[in-house]
């Protein structure tokens, strides 16, 4: 059942799986505060900026057991809590509530931009039970589940719906033909590496190199559009036939810088020829199969950039693509600083392995939004090492991580240990899990990112996809050793 309520008629979720448990509603927005207090800040400043709640969510209530008229959030608790701190009186300057001075000058600044107009109506939808709203609670919280849940965009649909640099110019070499056939259908299925092109392509060596910012799909001044053009087509066909990945020559800036050096000295124009790999081109006559770094002179001393004059295509680029100023872009709302721990407090109860401890100690610590590269790359690695112990303690591993998370995956769906404990959705989470297993390159290749712009929340996203099948497998290798007698269950969670 649909409903439009105001603020009041609503009430925190004294169960809320997010907080330990609450016997009131300022017990329940004080541990809210404890555990969320980032992401609620967070979302009050947006609320603020854009004047309204996301129109495209609902509140899950259910109807409360003993006050006619009022409704418990069973999802929804970190919009309730941002709106309660914006708009009702004096909540933000009570004593029981606990908020540093700091906070509490942050949120009066926020609640200034907030009129009673703003979200005066809350819509919600009842549920007639709280076991009806937890199935589809579940689905929104645990990741793709099979097609079910919230699914991430990747690299690719990202792109094309953001319109980016990268985007655009990959768009232009298609349109101009010269990307190969598989870099096109890569792109038609959305499987193309876009990240670690970007990695590639937006580096400063490639903008200084072959004078286009591939960001802004910008031929700089005295550009060759062709060698730049040619290059990036390199560069795709690379991409999409592994032989330029996130990992090996590639895996910093300088070896990316090395890379770019010996395309650059490799190419040689007019090219006849667009869309070939880097490393299936011809060569001409003489030339070395590794070129050395270079120069930028030939054998006479001359610069062998300047010998490229400016072609009629750099012409024809400007004019049919207008370069993309600040002005052109809309402005994103700013994310607070300090937001989006991926992993919490209470999350990962019974892992005993030190070095994914250590991970989790730093997930717990660092936010997504101020360094989305280093917590990518740090759930990447718990997510290979958490599999690998799986493995070993169940014998289902695999050649290589890829095949190795399918390994505990396919273990996970198959009910060989299936133990009371597991949760009820098991099967949902292990082929979420499946699903990682399926676009690891990708997932590995955005986790690699360190030189494009990377998404804090594709990457909360991509771990959410995951977390409850890391969790899952935790768990299960602790009830194993308790099996067989190696630890107690309380020593299982003292471990952490």
């Amino acid at each position: 059942m649909k409903l439009d309520l105001p603020l009041d008629a609503f009430e925190l979720d004294e169960k809320n799986p997010r907080i330990r448990g609450a016997g009131n509603q300022t017990e329940a927005l004080n541990q809210l505060l404890e555990v969320e207090g980032d992401t609620i800040f967070g979302l009050a400043r947006d609320i603020s900026v854009r004047k309204r709640l996301d129109p495209t969510e609902r509140l899950s209530v259910i109807a409360h057991p003993t006050t006619p008229g009022r409704y418990i959030a069973l999802d929804g608790n970190r919009r309730l809590s941002a709106l309660r701190l914006l708009k009702k009186n004096g909540l933000v300057d009570r004593a029981d509530i606990n908020l540093t001075p700091t906070q509490r000058k942050l949120m009066k600044q926020y609640a200034k931009r907030v009129d009673d107009s703003v979200a005066a109506v809350i819509e919600a939808f009842c549920f007639p039970s709280r076991d009806e709203a937890n199935e589809f609670i579940r689905l929104k919280h645990t990741g793709a589940n099979n097609g079910a849940g919230r699914i991430a965009w990747l690299a690719v649909p990202q792109g094309r719906f953001e319109q980016s640099g990268s985007w655009k110019t990959l768009s232009k070499l298609r349109e101009l033909s010269r990307l190969a056939p598989a870099v096109v259908a890569e792109l038609d299925a959305g499987t193309f590496a876009l990240t670690t092109f970007e990695r590639v392509a937006q580096s400063e060596r490639f903008t200084e190199l072959f004078k286009f910012n591939v960001s802004q799909c910008k031929a700089l001044p005295q550009a060759n559009v062709d060698l730049a053009y040619d290059a990036l087509a390199r560069i795709a066909a690379g991409v999409s036939n592994k032989e330029i990945t996130s990992r090996g020559e590639f895996e910093t800036v300088a070896k990316i810088g090395q890379f770019l050096d010996q395309l650059r000295a490799g190419i040689q124009l007019p090219s006849s020829q667009g869309g070939a790999g880097y490393k299936g081109q011809k060569k001409a006559e003489g030339e070395d199969e590794h070129p050395k770094r270079a120069s930028g002179k030939d054998s006479d001393g001359a610069n062998d950039v300047a010998k490229h004059e400016a072609s009629p295509a750099a012409t024809r680029f400007e004019e049919e693509t207008p370069p993309t100023t600040v002005e052109d872009v809309p402005k994103k709302p700013r994310i607070r600083k300090g937001t989006g721990k991926l992993v919490r407090r209470d999350d990962f109860q019974f892992v005993t392995n030190a070095k994914c401890n250590a991970i989790l100690k730093d997930l717990r610590a660092i936010s997504v939004f101020d360094a989305p590269y280093a917590c990518s790359a740090l759930a990447r690695s718990l997510l290979e090492l958490t599999c690998l112990h799986y493995g070993r303690e169940f014998g289902v591993t695999g050649k290589g991580y890829e095949q190795t998370i399918k390994a505990a995956a396919n273990h996970l769906k198959s009910g060989e240990f299936n133990i009371t404990n597991d949760p009820v959705n098991r099967l949902d989470i292990a082929i979420s899990l499946d699903t990682a297993a399926a676009r690891y390159e990708e997932f590995s290749n955005y986790m690699h990112n360190s030189v494009s712009l990377a998404s804090p929340e594709a990457a909360a996203s991509a771990f959410e996809s995951i977390k409850p099948g890391l969790e899952l497998m935790w768990q299960r290798m602790h009830f194993n050793a308790a099996k067989k007698g190696k630890m107690t269950l309380a020593e299982g969670k003292k471990s952490r």
